[in-house]
Parts: C-alpha cells; sequence; structure tokens
C-alpha cells in the first residue's frame, strides 16, 4: 500500500483561523468534513489525521509550528512514517496568483514563501510536489497585514470554489499521480 504525506500550511490558534495565510488549514479542515474525519494532536508539533484514498494510506497534517517553522513538523512525520518526498504535497498561498487561481509543481524554488522555504529547508529537497493557490495581492507595503487578515466578504465565493478544486486535487495526485495531475490543474487554471 502507497502512502502519501498532505500538508497544509497555516498558523494555529483562533487569531489566525480564517485568513489567508490559514489556506492549507482551510483545505484540510474541507477535506476533513467531506471524509467524515478529524485532526487530532500528533505525537509532534502538528495535528494530523489518516484516511484512505483509492487504496492508499494517506496522512494529512496541520504543523502547529507556525508558519515560517513548518519543516520541522513536515520533517518529523516524513521521517516518522518513511514517505518519500515526491509522495508529499504541500497545500500554500501565494501572492503571486489571482485569486482563486491555482498552480501545482513537482518541485522549484519557495517563491518567497517563508512556510515552503522552511518545509524544503528541513527536506533539503526543492522536488517537493506544491500545490499553491492565489490570494492575489495589490499593495507591496502591506504584506504582512494583508495574508495575516480574513478574505473580503464580496470574495468568499471564489475562495470557496478554490478550496473545493484543492480537495479535488489532493485526491487526484494520490490517484493519479503529480504529473497527471498537474496537466488536469494547470489547464484548466
Amino acid at each position: 500500500m502507497s502512502r502519501f504525506l498532505i500538508v497544509g500550511l497555516g498558523n494555529p490558534g483562533k487569531r489566525y483561523q480564517n485568513t489567508r495565510h490559514n489556506l492549507g488549514f482551510m483545505v484540510l479542515d474541507v477535506q476533513a468534513k467531506k471524509m467524515n474525519r478529524c485532526f487530532s494532536e500528533g505525537p509532534g508539533a502538528y495535528h494530523w489525521m489518516r484516511s484512505e484514498i483509492n487504496d492508499s494510506e494517506v496522512v494529512f497534517i496541520k504543523p502547529m509550528t507556525y508558519m515560517n517553522r513548518s519543516g520541522v513538523a513536515v520533517a518529523d512525520v516524513r521521517l516518522r512514517l518513511n514517505v518519500s518526498t515526491d509522495k508529499c504535497l504541500v497545500l500554500l498561498d501565494d501572492l503571486a496568483l489571482p485569486l482563486g487561481q491555482l498552480r501545482l509543481r513537482a518541485k522549484g524554488s519557495d517563491g518567497g514563501h517563508k512556510g515552503l522555504g522552511s518545509v524544503m529547508n528541513y527536506l533539503h529537497s526543492q522536488y517537493i510536489p506544491r500545490l499553491r493557490m492565489g490570494i492575489g495581492h495589490n499593495d507591496e507595503k502591506q504584506t504582512i497585514r494583508y495574508v495575516l487578515s480574513p478574505f473580503f466578504r464580496q470574495n468568499e465565493w471564489i475562495v470557496k470554489q478554490m478550496v473545493e478544486q484543492a480537495v479535488q486535487t489532493i485526491d487526484n495526485f494520490v490517484v493519479f499521480g503529480i504529473h497527471q495531475t498537474m496537466n488536469i490543474v494547470n489547464a484548466s487554471n
């Protein structure tokens, strides 16, 4: 049986709960609801949930280390479960993409995202599949305030659609693999 690790990036606590930077957590919360499961505290600094998709074991984690230290939790789980980096998928927000747009990549740089940078640093690899989810941005000076604030009410339907697409992308990643799923996701965006 294959084993996959799906990582949603975000920050713990009510203060950050519905912020743009917690988009990875939001996707995993919808995934959990869809699977009728819930997250529990892991043996490390993360919350986790185990399930199956198409006869593969899938472990979902939400690092509780805060965004900039996400790699600590991801490395712990990856080592504990012996999951190869090509079977890991990191879900993260992206300022450079328009709101609602998804981009799936098999490898690459962190693009300035501190959470992804931490994961890459702790896993010692750029070959980590990642699903970037566009949150848009219009003011370079207010980046921190922007990512740590909630989505605008008028954009909630776009966010909901994007989250649903991300959940479908997780299923496709496990069933079809990274390259076929990249064709599906990137062709539709």
